[in-house]
C-alpha cells in the first residue's frame, strides 16, 4: 500500500473496516487482506439494521460470513455491530467518530488505518477532516483508499448484485463471488446460502428489491 508510511510499518497498529458487509464478497476480503499484514487488531464495524429492505440480513448471518471469509486472518478481527444506542434507541451508524469512541485505549497505538472502497473514501476523508479540529487524538487516525474491485467483465463486484442473485436462485452466481473459504467449501457454501435465503424472504419480495435496485443506481 503506497499511502502507508515506511516508517510506520514497525509501529503499533490498529486497523478498520466499515461496511453493510451484506455480504461480505471477494472484493471487501481482499481488501481486509491488504489491510491485514500492517495492523496487530483489526475491527470490523457492521452498519445497517436487519430491519431494511436494503439489509435484509442479520448481524449474526454477517459476523458468521466476515469470519468464514477471512479463514485464518480472522483471529485478527473484532467484528462489531456499527450503531451507537441511548435508551434503546439508535442514535447514529457508521460515522468514524462514533465508531471509534467504541475502540477501547484507542491511545495506546500508534496510528489507526479506516481502509474504505473508492466509492466511500471522500465521505470518509470528509469525516475525519471535520473530527480532527475538535480532538488531537484523531490525528493518528488515516483513511486509506481499498480501490475498486471489478469481476472478470470489468464490473465493480456489489452485494446487490449478489442479493439480486440470490433472489434469483443463482447459486452459482454467489459462489463465484463469495469469498473462497466459503466458496469453495460445500457443505459451508450451502449452510450460509441456505441461511441467507431464509432471511432474505423474511425481510423483502422481489418487487421490493427493484425499488432498492433502482435507488442504489441513482447514489452509483
Amino acid at each position: 500500500m503506497s499511502e502507508i508510511d515506511k516508517d510506520i510499518r514497525n509501529a503499533k497498529v490498529w486497523g478498520v473496516m466499515i461496511g453493510k458487509f451484506s455480504p461480505m464478497h471477494r472484493a471487501q476480503t481482499r481488501i481486509f487482506r491488504k489491510l491485514a499484514p500492517f495492523c496487530d487488531q483489526l475491527f470490523i464495524f457492521v452498519a445497517g439494521l436487519k430491519e431494511s429492505v436494503e439489509n435484509p440480513f442479520s448481524f449474526d448471518l454477517r459476523k458468521k460470513i466476515i469470519t468464514n471469509s477471512l479463514g485464518p486472518l480472522s483471529y485478527k478481527a473484532n467484528i462489531l455491530p456499527a450503531t451507537i444506542k441511548r435508551e434503546g434507541k439508535v442514535l447514529q451508524t457508521g460515522y468514524i467518530k462514533s465508531l471509534l469512541q467504541k475502540i477501547n485505549a484507542m491511545q495506546r497505538v500508534d496510528a489507526i488505518f479506516v481502509f474504505v472502497g473508492q466509492d466511500r473514501y471522500r465521505d470518509f476523508s470528509k469525516q475525519l477532516e471535520e473530527i480532527q479540529k475538535d480532538a488531537k487524538r484523531f490525528n493518528k487516525v488515516r483513511v486509506i483508499n481499498g480501490g475498486v474491485q471489478l469481476n472478470e467483465f470489468g464490473e465493480k463486484i456489489n452485494a446487490t448484485s449478489l442479493r439480486g442473485a440470490l433472489l434469483a436462485n443463482d447459486a452459482e452466481y454467489i459462489k463465484r463471488y463469495l469469498a473462497p473459504p466459503i466458496a469453495d467449501n460445500p457443505t459451508l457454501f450451502k449452510e450460509i446460502y441456505d441461511q441467507m435465503k431464509r432471511e432474505m424472504e423474511e425481510t423483502y419480495d422481489s418487487q421490493q428489491f427493484e425499488k432498492v435496485v433502482k435507488k442504489s443506481n441513482k447514489t452509483d
